[in-house]
C-alpha cells in the first residue's frame, strides 16, 4: 500500500535531486526493503509521507556518494533537463505561449542553489510545511525560512 501509494511522488521528488532516473528507482526500492526487513524495529511514524522523503533523500546522497562523482551528477543534470525548443508551426498560439511562460520559470528555477530548489520543490510542488522541509533538509527552521525567501527573490528578479 505505501509503495502504491507514494511511488510517483517520491520519484518526482528523486528527480529533482538526481536526475539519474535508474539510481532514483534503485534508492526508492533500498528505502522500501530497509523497511520492510526493519519493520518490527521501526518506531511509530507520525508522517509518513514526510519520513519516506527523508529516508529517500538520505538514500539518494548515499548511494550517490558511492556511485558518481559530483561532476558527473551535475553533468548528468544538466544534459538531461535542458530545455526543448518550440515548434512554431505545430503548437497553437495559446501553447506556445503556456510553453514559453514554463520554460522561463524553468530557467529561473535552474538559477537557484541545489538547496534553494530543493526548498522550492518541497514547499511549493509537494506541499510540505517549514518544519517538515527542516526535518527532511537536515536543517532548523531559520534556514528553511532563509532558503525559501532567498530564492522567491531570486526568481522574482530573473522573472522581471
Amino acid at each position: 500500500m505505501l509503495f502504491n501509494r507514494y511511488y510517483r511522488a517520491l520519484l518526482n521528488y528523486g528527480l529533482k535531486l538526481n536526475a539519474d532516473k535508474p539510481l532514483i528507482k534503485d534508492c526508492i526500492q533500498e528505502v522500501y526493503i530497509q523497511i520492510w526487513v526493519s519493520r518490527n524495529k521501526i518506531a511509530k511514524v507520525k508522517n509518513v509521507k514526510s519520513y519516506l522523503y527523508t529516508a529517500l533523500r538520505r538514500k539518494i546522497i548515499e548511494l550517490s556518494n558511492s556511485r558518481n562523482s559530483r561532476a558527473q551528477r551535475q553533468r548528468v543534470y544538466a544534459t538531461e533537463n535542458k530545455v526543448k525548443l518550440l515548434n512554431i508551426e505545430q503548437l497553437k498560439i495559446k501553447k506556445e505561449l503556456k510553453k514559453i511562460k514554463k520554460k522561463q520559470l524553468k530557467e529561473a528555477i535552474g538559477q537557484l542553489s541545489n538547496r534553494q530548489r530543493e526548498a522550492i520543490y518541497l514547499k511549493f510542488f509537494d506541499g510540505f510545511s517549514n518544519d517538515e522541509i527542516a526535518i527532511i533538509m537536515d536543517v532548523n527552521k531559520q534556514s528553511v525560512y532563509n532558503l525559501i525567501s532567498n530564492a522567491l527573490k531570486r526568481l522574482e528578479a530573473y522573472l522581471k
